[in-house]
């Protein structure tokens, strides 16, 4: 009888398997009309403006990130929008819910129940960046604003003007996040594109205006934008270090002018243009 391989069994007891991915299935359960309605949006119609719903938001905030993530000055720059209105937002909602929070609490010998749903509208959400999750509290949190002014105006806490003007509020502050992608255009340029002026960064900047300079050399990048890919870091810390690989516009346009000359030897040339 052959004695056991203790050498083999010692190497397959070390081996270290290797984890799958991490998965994790997400939902926005809503329970009012208002807010189910901001999933979808509206197309824009003969006499009445388009909203940007939920959905939308994602669509564009997916090019947005593929955008930034690749070193598209623009692409930073609307995340950093994108961020001011998301507060803006997160403000509003949350000092409307406080108000009314607060009167609920401020009724003499009356205990008044948390308003729920008997059968919430429940979507899953698969989205593959942070904003998108961040816009879908958003408006789970406006779902709760707008059942809190229910209850309240239900049990006379508020008359019927002040509810609607609270949902009408609350409604604008996420609508105003869903438009906030809006604008921005994917046209595949980097930083270099733009500080060269190539055919691109003018198109870019004819389009969506000029990209601020603390964006444009990153000394201002949101804290919620993606991770750069590599190759953009590389040449991120090249231009940060002054590394003779990046020529400068002048000395491109030199280099082109000469090429030009050397294949038109003692004719015209035409000026000379940054690569796109």
């Amino acid at each position: 009888m052959s004695k056991p391989n203790h050498v083999e069994t010692s190497a397959a007891k070390s081996k270290v398997e290797s984890p799958g991915g991490v998965r994790s299935e997400n939902y926005l359960a809503l329970t009012t009309y208002q807010a189910i309605n901001l999933l979808t949006g509206r197309p824009a119609q003969k006499g009445k403006q388009g909203i940007v719903g939920l959905w939308a938001f994602a669509d564009m905030m997916s090019t947005i990130w593929r955008g930034a993530a690749t070193g598209d000055p623009y692409a930073d720059w609307w995340l950093i929008k994108v961020d001011e209105v998301m507060e803006r937002a997160t403000q509003e909602l949350g000092g409307i819910r406080a108000q009314l929070e607060e009167a609920m609490g401020e009724i003499d010998g009356c205990e008044f129940g948390k308003p729920y749903s008997e059968k919430p509208v429940k979507k899953p959400l698969t989205f593959t960046n942070n904003y998108s999750f961040r816009a879908a509290r958003l408006l789970g949190a406006y779902d709760r604003v707008v059942q809190l002014i229910r209850n309240a105006r239900h049990v006379g806490l508020i008359d019927a003007p002040t509810a609607a003007r609270l949902t009408d509020k609350g409604g604008k502050a996420v609508r105003r996040v869903f438009e906030s992608v809006t604008g921005y255009k994917f046209k595949g340029i980097n930083r270099d594109d733009v500080t060269l002026q190539t055919a691109r960064g003018m198109e870019a900047q004819k389009i969506m205006g000029k990209v601020p300079e603390d964006v444009l050399n990153m000394e201002r990048r949101s804290p919620w934008a993606p991770d750069l890919h590599a190759s953009v870091l590389r040449a991120s810390m090249m231009r940060s270090a002054g590394s003779p690989g990046l020529l400068k516009r002048e000395q491109i346009l030199e280099i082109h002018k000469r090429k030009s000359s050397s294949l038109n030897p003692g004719g015209a040339t035409e000026t000379a243009k940054a690569p796109d």
